[in-house]
C-alpha cells in the first residue's frame, strides 16, 4: 500500500512538470502576437511610404531603432506575405530557443525528481521487504514451533497407543495360554474319565462274570444238597427196612449224616449269605452306573474266593 501511494505521488510530481513543459510559455505567445502586429504594420506602411530607409549613427538605441526601421523598410519593400513569413520564422526561432532552454531546465529538474523518487522508492521497498522478511521469519518460527509441539504430542500419542497395543497383545496371549491350559486340563480330565469309565465297565463285567460263576456254584451246591437229601431219604428208607438188623450201623450213619447235613446247612447258609452280598453288590453297581467305585471289586473279591472255596470240595 505504501509503495502504491508513493508511486502515485511520484507520478503526480513528475506529470506536473511535463504538463508545464507542454504548455507554451507567455513569452512565446507575446512573440507570436508581435509577429502578427509587425505583419499588419508592414501591410499598412507599404502603401504610405515607398522610399529607402535612412541610416542613423547617433547612439545604440538610435542604431537599434534605425536597424528596426531599416528592417521594416526592407520588409515594406517586400511583398506582405514574405514579410509575414520572415517575422513568423524569426518569432518561431526565438520561441524555439526560449522553449528549449525552458524544457532543458524542466527536464533537469524532472530527472532530479525522478532520481529522488527512485531512491525513495528503493528505500521504502527495502524497508517493506525487510519487514516482510522479518514477518515471514517470525511466522516460520511460530509454525516450526507449533509443528514441533504437534510432533511431540503426536509422538506421545503414538507411544501411548503402542503401549496400549502391546498391553492388549500381552493380555490376549495370556488369555490364549490360560484357555489352552484349561482346554488341556479338560482334555486330560475327559481322558481320565473315559479311562475310569472303561475300568468301571471292565470291573462291572468281571463282577457280573463272578456273579454268574457264584450262581452256577450255588446251583451246583443246591443240586448237591438235593441229592444229599435224596440220598438221606433213601438211606432212611433203607434203614427203616433194615432197622432191626442194622441199628448200630443206623445210629452211626445217622450221626454221620447229621454231621454232613450240618456241614451242608452251614455251606448253604454261607452260600446264601454270599449270594445276598453279591446281589447287594450288583444292585449297587447298577445304581451307580458309570461312576461305580473300585471298592466293589475289592468287596466282591472275598465272595469270589469263598465261592471258589465252596466249589472246591
Amino acid at each position: 500500500m505504501t509503495i502504491a501511494v508513493t508511486y502515485r505521488g511520484a507520478e503526480k510530481q513528475v506529470g506536473s512538470p511535463l504538463r508545464r513543459a507542454a504548455t507554451p510559455p507567455g513569452g512565446a505567445s507575446k512573440a507570436l502576437g508581435a509577429a502578427d502586429e509587425a505583419k499588419s504594420r508592414a501591410a499598412a506602411g507599404g502603401g504610405a511610404s515607398g522610399g529607402a530607409p535612412q541610416p542613423c549613427d547617433r547612439s545604440r538605441a538610435e542604431r537599434a531603432s534605425c536597424r528596426g526601421a531599416s528592417v521594416r523598410g526592407a520588409q515594406a519593400q517586400q511583398p506582405p506575405d514574405a514579410a509575414a513569413i520572415a517575422a513568423a520564422v524569426e518569432a518561431f526561432r526565438v520561441l524555439r530557443t526560449d522553449a528549449s532552454g525552458h524544457l532543458r531546465s524542466q527536464l533537469q529538474s524532472l530527472l532530479a525528481e525522478v532520481a529522488r523518487l527512485q531512491q525513495r522508492f528503493a528505500s521504502q521497498a527495502e524497508t517493506i521487504e525487510e519487514a516482510s522478511r522479518e514477518s515471514e521469519q517470525r511466522s516460520l518460527a511460530a509454525a516450526e514451533s507449533e509443528a514441533a509441539s504437534e510432533t511431540l504430542a503426536l509422538e506421545g500419542e503414538v507411544r501411548a497407543a503402542r503401549a496400549h497395543v502391546v498391553a492388549a497383545e500381552l493380555a490376549e496371549e495370556s488369555a490364549a495360554r490360560s484357555a489352552q491350559q484349561r482346554t488341556d486340563l479338560l482334555k486330560r480330565r475327559v481322558a481320565q474319565g473315559h479311562a475310569e469309565l472303561a475300568a468301571a465297565q471292565q470291573d462291572k463285567r468281571r463282577v457280573e462274570a463272578e456273579c454268574e460263576s457264584v450262581a452256577k456254584q450255588e446251583e451246583l451246591s443246591l443240586s448237591a444238597l438235593h441229592q444229599a437229601e435224596q440220598r438221606l431219604r433213601d438211606a432212611e428208607e433203607s434203614q427203616a427196612s433194615e432197622l432191626d438188623a442194622m441199628r448200630a450201623e443206623r445210629s452211626q450213619a445217622l450221626r454221620s449224616h447229621e454231621e454232613q447235613l450240618e456241614g451242608l446247612r452251614r455251606r448253604r447258609d454261607a452260600t446264601e449269605q454270599e449270594r445276598s452280598l453279591l446281589q447287594h453288590s450288583i444292585s449297587s453297581i447298577a445304581n451307580v452306573g458309570e461312576d461305580v467305585d473300585v471298592s466293589v471289586s475289592r468287596h466282591a473279591s472275598p465272595a469270589g474266593n469263598t465261592a471258589e472255596q465252596t466249589s472246591t470240595p
